[in-house]
């Protein structure tokens, strides 16, 4: 059950508005002293799984465009790879935290998934450790998207195990 397109930043943007859904869905839920047995709660976790299938599958899409290339791969593979994660949007080309900021508040996809308090936020927070060890500055985009993302994710989580305690 593929859900690739030729942007991947559908994608990405996709994964956000499911986790967005599940996590209101599950809020309502623990909100509302919602039954774990209600139909409301199937709904919001059925949701939450649609959400963390897109998110594995957004994962490893990320991963095999800018992980590193095996060993036995072709002397063009690093720049076929460059290139592929540049036209789907995942990768910047600032290098200073003053040219990813001005760079990804200008981007449409991370404007519709964070504010641009958040975007300073979680480049200050990612900018030290991206810089350090084999960790190419390129990919901070997608590495700051993917932490958003997995932390709604693990937010309606949280949500979920909270209304299913009220079972016991």
């Amino acid at each position: 059950m593929s859900r690739k397109t030729e942007d991947e930043g559908v994608d990405i943007k996709r994964c956000f508005e499911l986790a967005h859904e599940a996590l209101e869905l599950m809020r309502s839920c623990n909100i509302g002293s919602v039954e774990p047995s209600s139909r409301e709660f199937g709904v919001a976790q059925a949701k939450f799984g649609e959400a963390q299938d897109h998110f594995e599958e957004a994962l490893a899409v990320v991963k095999s465009l800018l992980g590193p290339l095996p060993p036995q791969a072709p002397p063009d593979a690093a720049e076929r790879q460059r290139q592929e994660a540049a036209a789907r949007g995942l990768i910047v080309s600032g290098r200073t935290l003053e040219e990813l900021n001005l760079e990804l508040s200008a981007d449409p996809l991370v404007q519709a998934i964070m504010t641009r308090p958040e975007i300073e936020e979680a480049l200050a927070r990612t900018y030290p450790s991206q810089s350090v060890g084999n960790r190419k500055m390129a990919n901070i985009k997608a590495r700051i998207l993917l932490d958003k993302l997995q932390a709604k994710l693990v937010e309606a989580a949280d949500l979920e195990k909270e209304v299913k305690a009220r079972t016991t």
